[in-house]
């Protein structure tokens, strides 16, 4: 169970990477906020699918749980920059990584920011896809065609 906890939170971070390095070079003379949002977008698109078809192919429950892992790594660094950093409202540490605009862009301390943003994104959309796989798979469907409409 903890290692298919691993390999999908695995899956869910370094995975989506994988996939949508590949399309880097379309987004090479976009500007960084519109390419930060679209490189976003197409994160929580990819883990989507992974966790969709990960729980469709092997149903490990632990790949509904894994934004958990996320949420916590988030909450860690929330944490940890509103106590080191001393911002008075915790929303400000964190609004360059939601596609605003900010004089700090792209420092080192925003960029480590929104890494920990990017991996909370995917896996919230890759528990996503294994939850709605669970619930309206394509394995569902067949299983009504094999046995009829009437239960």
């Amino acid at each position: 169970m903890v290692l298919m906890g691993i390999g999908n939170f695995l899956t869910a971070g370094i995975g989506t990477v994988m996939i949508t390095e590949e399309f880097h070079p379309l987004l090479r003379r976009v500007g960084w906020p519109v390419r930060f949002l679209i490189e976003d977008c197409l994160d929580a698109a990819v883990a989507f699918l992974l966790g969709y078809f990960v729980f469709f192919k092997l149903k490990t429950r632990s790949a509904k749980c894994i934004w958990t892992v996320g949420a916590g790594m988030f909450l860690w660094r929330a944490i940890h920059v509103w106590v080191v950093r001393d911002y008075e409202n915790i929303a400000d540490c964190f609004t360059p990584c939601f596609g605003v605009a900010s004089s700090l862009w792209p420092s080192g301390s925003v960029l480590e920011t929104c890494t920990y943003t990017i991996i909370l994104i995917r896996t919230v959309f890759y528990s996503l896809g294994a939850f709605c796989s669970s619930r309206f798979g394509l394995e569902r469907g067949a299983d009504r065609l094999v046995r009829g409409p009437i239960p």
